[in-house]
């Protein structure tokens, strides 16, 4: 919700669909990435 009211008062409507988005990858890439480093050795 605070990407969607972030993004709304940033880019307007546009920001309704586009904020979520980005906030949505960056989520599953952080996720991917802390995966990657919980396999690797130190």
């Amino acid at each position: 919700m605070t990407t969607t009211l972030g993004g709304m008062a940033v880019f307007g409507i546009n920001g309704f669909i586009m904020c979520p988005t980005i906030a949505a990858m960056f989520i599953a890439v952080w996720h991917i990435d802390g995966t990657a480093r919980a396999g690797a050795t130190p």
